[in-house]
């Protein structure tokens, strides 16, 4: 008993000692690989980048990200507990960022002595012209020499196909980036992509920079020391990095590198007969209040008083290159509202299709009924209002009601009764709770879209509502005008993530400030580049929907500005005459 005592004391004191294992280190998740990129100093728009790479890798599910700024400081027990270190750092020239110290780059090797990998990405190549091993460490650097042509459009031809990290790879993908020419490269490296460097793309100016003519590596390997390296050249900017081709490579790069295997599945196939660049095309939708007479946002639906109106709607969608409409559910009146009979509501549904319109979802008319209100009676009727708008969108064939649940306060009516935030919070979880049986059963979702309702400020408390409600058939419909004066719809669709089922398009000025600021798709300050690479990595499949208006003298003219607008926002447009970013 005594040497049992005596073995089982031993092992607890040599588990104490040792402390936690890397798995085990406090606040990370043991189940999730740790990252850590190293950034600061850059040549180019680092912070939004390292934001996104960070994003594109925690999207998976696989990874946990900390970001280090100041890399300089840091040394072995910094790199402690790490998988992987990515490397979006450069002191090229010696002009962006400070040479590391030998305890920095001891620390960085002891990464991969200890069989984990590093990442190094885009810039990170033209890095370190005083350490000469991390010439060897990377695979291949920009030295003295190297060059690039202007940025354009290109293909990446992936040549191992064997390999873990192209492993179900398509044999190409489209990129828009840099293509690097006369890089060092060293021997014994696993050259994964190239792209060939077209001599016709040359800058402008008296000494004009053309592409190479020949075919340059753009991803490659190598082991080094006990661990693993991956190397990216591609990553210019928000587009580079949020192009499908870049997403996949990199995710499945990284955990190459932190592993020596890929657990990642595939992504679906890049190419789309109208975008080549997208996963999948995008539907370009919107509302249907949009063709109204007037220009008042809450006019309803007068204007359609014939079923044949809306035929001549779901036309002139068409016309100006919609494939989606929203309808707009009356609570009394109009063709469209909640006792309409059934073969009706068809045959709105039957139109659309025979003119080639979708109806993504079904707006129910604002601000009329309510989940927050403190007369009881009013949120009974509110749930019974989506409750048959949920059986009416299924007639239809649309995929999603939208619910607007109340308000705490409405700050454009100083003389509107407030509601306790709590109260309303916990209505709301009710109220939506009770209706996810009926959305699970209808095939439709609830949609629950932050409004300026002085409620819901914010992704955590929306992505904390819809968690709780626990229905795989609730999600949200993001307003990207709506939550861009005190908030980036970007970092909303980042946040929320595949609970993102739709969104409504809208620019805001947030000088304004009121809803005034409101603006046409373009002229505000809505980040359409960061919204749509943050809608890529989340996997987004739904409709985008222009939640535009006639004006009071230009009438529908607005379908077709906000249509060329969308074909810009969503991939669509590709400039005739391209623009180098570097003049």
């Amino acid at each position: 008993m005594k040497r049992f005592l005596a073995v089982l004391l031993a092992a607890f004191l040599l588990t104490t000692l040792a402390g936690p294992t890397e798995a085990e280190t406090p606040g990370r998740d043991p189940k999730k690989l740790q990252v850590l990129i190293l950034t600061g100093y850059n040549m180019h728009d680092w912070r939004k980048i390292t934001e996104s790479l960070r994003a594109t890798l925690e999207a998976t599910g696989r990874f946990e990200v900390r970001v280090n700024e100041e890399p300089v400081g840091c040394d072995e027990k910094t790199f402690e507990g790490y998988d992987a270190i990515v490397l979006n750092f450069t002191n090229h020239a010696g002009v962006f960022g400070p040479e590391w110290p030998d305890s920095t780059r001891r620390a960085l090797l002891s990464v991969l002595d200890r069989g984990k990998g590093v990442v190094a990405f885009h810039a990170a190549l033209s890095s370190h012209p005083q350490w000469p091993e991390y010439e060897k460490l990377i695979g291949g650097a920009w030295r003295q020499g190297a060059t690039h042509a202007p940025y354009h459009t290109f293909d990446v031809d992936l040549k191992e196909s064997e390999h873990p990290i192209l492993q179900g790879l398509p044999r190409s993908f489209l990129q828009h980036d840099e293509i690097n020419q006369r890089l060092t490269m060293q021997p014994g490296i696993t050259v994964l992509a190239t792209a060939h460097d077209d001599p016709n793309n040359c800058s402008k100016g008296p000494s004009p920079i053309c592409g190479s003519g020949k075919d340059e590596p753009i991803m490659w390997t190598l082991p080094y020391r006990n661990g693993r390296v991956f190397t990216t050249a591609l990553g210019h900017d928000l587009r580079s990095v949020g192009t499908p081709g870049f997403v996949a490579t990199f995710q499945r790069g990284v955990e190459w590198a932190a592993t020596g295997k890929v657990t990642l599945p595939p992504p679906r196939p890049f190419e789309s007969e109208n975008n080549p660049d997208m996963i999948q095309p995008w539907k370009k939708g919107i509302v249907i209040r949009a063709f109204a007479d007037s220009g008042d946002f809450l006019a309803g639906t007068s204007f359609l008083r014939t079923m044949e109106d809306y035929s001549r709607v779901y036309r002139r969608a068409r016309r100006a290159g919609f494939e989606a409409v929203q309808p707009y559910l009356e609570l009394e009146g109009g063709l469209l509202h909640l006792e309409t009979e059934v073969a009706q509501v068809r045959e709105i549904a039957s139109r659309a299709a025979d003119e080639g319109i979708d109806l993504p979802s079904l707006e129910i008319a604002p601000l009329q009924y309510s989940f927050t209100s403190d007369d009881a009676a009013i949120r009974t009727q509110g749930v019974a209002v989506v409750r048959r708008a949920l059986a009416i969108a299924a007639e239809l064939g649309a995929r999603g009601v939208l619910v607007i649940p109340g308000y705490v306060g409405k700050p454009w009516d100083a003389k509107t009764d407030q509601v306790d935030y709590e109260h309303a919070w916990d209505r709301t979880l009710a109220a939506l709770r009770a209706l996810a049986p009926d959305a699970e059963q209808a095939g439709v979702n609830l949609l629950v879209e932050p409004i300026w309702n002085m409620f819901l400020l914010s992704p955590l408390e929306m992505r904390r509502l819809v968690d709780e409600v626990g229905s795989p058939r609730c999600g949200v419909l993001l307003d990207t005008g709506n939550v861009t004066l005190f908030g980036f719809a970007e970092q909303w669709m980042r946040i929320l993530g595949p609970r993102v089922k739709e969104i409504h398009l809208k620019d805001f000025r947030r000088q304004v400030g009121t809803i005034h600021g409101f603006v046409p798709l373009l002229a505000g300050d809505v980040d359409w580049v960061a919204l749509a690479q943050a809608a890529k990595v989340a996997g987004f499949e739904g409709c985008w929907i222009a939640e535009q208006f006639p004006t009071e003298r230009h009438g529908d003219l607005v379908l077709d500005q906000t249509s060329a607008a969308m074909d810009r926002i969503l991939g669509r447009y590709e400039p005739t005459e391209r623009i180098n970013p570097h003049e």
